[in-house]
């Protein structure tokens, strides 16, 4: 009896855990291909663990974590990872990685930003105060 539950518990635990992988790759509007050539599996291992019928190693779950830049708590929570916690991830990435940027670093990474927000306008300059140095 024992034996029993703790197979089921893992089997909950197997499709919460696949079921935010699944989501994280929606999101990502990531093919099943595209998210198990990242880390490293065969795309049918992959839809294996998506669908909560074979665990993912804590290997893979390190692997996922670093390549999605993601919490490896929100793969525990019974509940779909949202856009704004991936949106979070990167911000708190980005934020800790400008936090060691030296000024013409800082500079050039404002010199991009600009460049990016340009091409997202069709060429337009566009004044963001944001990214005005001063």
């Amino acid at each position: 009896m024992k034996h029993k539950r703790r197979r089921e518990e893992k089997t909950y635990l197997d499709r919460i855990i696949g079921e935010n992988i699944k989501s994280i790759r929606l999101i990502r509007s990531m093919s099943r291909e595209e998210l198990a050539g990242v880390i490293d599996l065969t795309v049918s291992h992959l839809g294996l663990i998506e669908r909560g019928e074979r665990g993912a190693t804590p290997v893979v779950l390190d692997r996922l974590v670093k390549a999605c830049g993601i919490s490896i708590d929100s793969l525990f929570l019974p509940q779909n990872v949202s856009k704004s916690d991936v949106k979070n991830s990167y911000q708190m990435k980005t934020s800790a990685i400008i936090s060691t940027f030296n000024e013409q670093e800082y500079r050039a990474l404002i010199h991009a930003a600009k460049g990016i927000i340009s091409l997202r306008n069709n060429g337009d300059e566009m004044s963001n105060d944001l990214l005005d140095e001063n």
